[in-house]
């Protein structure tokens, strides 16, 4: 758990969090930087949440149930992994081929830029509308675009 606050705090308050902190059982570690401070309790919220999934564990599912999670994680697993390899693929050497033509990546752009306001959207009905309209200028000024025109 991390408990961010501000610069400002006075020394006061951030007395307070620890000492309450300190009152839930557990071991605050204070960072004090230029913008913010930080009382981190991760060590022992970690394992006071992983006790807590083991008697969940221990007491309310069996082999069986474990071995069928482990499963179905694993075949998630798998097809996530796949997928990426797929998608990687497909769209690497399709991005290079685009974004080493800037003539074809200046025609291409409107387009990516419309579809990427819209996809992501589980419902389309509800997205909000997107200007489509064409940039004539491109999204990196970099020399190896302006150079080729």
């Amino acid at each position: 758990m991390i408990v961010n606050m501000s610069a400002t705090a006075t020394e006061e308050q951030i007395h307070h969090v620890m000492d309450r902190i300190k009152e839930c059982g557990f071991l605050p570690h204070l960072i004090q930087g230029a913008e913010r401070t930080v009382i981190g309790v991760v060590g022992l919220a970690t394992v006071w949440v992983a006790t807590i999934i083991v008697r969940f564990v221990a007491t309310e599912l069996t082999l069986s149930d474990i071995a069928t999670v482990l499963e179905l994680g694993c075949l998630t697993l798998v097809r996530v992994v796949v997928l990426i390899g797929l998608a990687t693929s497909l769209w690497v050497p399709g991005g290079v081929y685009i974004g080493l033509r800037p003539k074809l990546a200046e025609r291409l752009q409107p387009l990516a830029q419309f579809r990427s306001c819209r996809s992501g959207l589980p419902n389309r009905r509800r997205a909000p509308r997107c200007s489509a309209t064409p940039m004539r200028t491109p999204l990196v000024d970099h020399p190896a675009t302006t150079d080729r025109r």
